[in-house]
């Protein structure tokens, strides 16, 4: 098996539910509820809810921030 060069390698952040309610701009609270609602696609570990960065985005229509370089060392 062939390893892939470091900045060819992306994984996506995962996101609590107080990272997200911060980038809807809503209450944890609000957040949860969608989540609980199956609104949005957050999954439950354990006690706690995350989202995929990157679905979040996507559910919300807005344009991902790409900081893959930046995850890479480079730049």
């Amino acid at each position: 098996m062939e390893l892939t060069k470091r900045e060819d390698v992306y994984m996506d952040k995962l996101l609590s539910l107080a990272e997200a309610s911060e980038i809807m701009n809503v209450s944890y609270s609000k957040a949860q509820k969608l989540a609980k609602a199956g609104e949005l696609p957050f999954r439950k570990l354990g006690k706690t809810w995350y989202i995929a960065r990157s679905a979040l985005y996507r559910e919300l229509g807005l344009k991902e921030p790409d900081d893959r370089k930046e995850m890479a060392g480079v730049g």
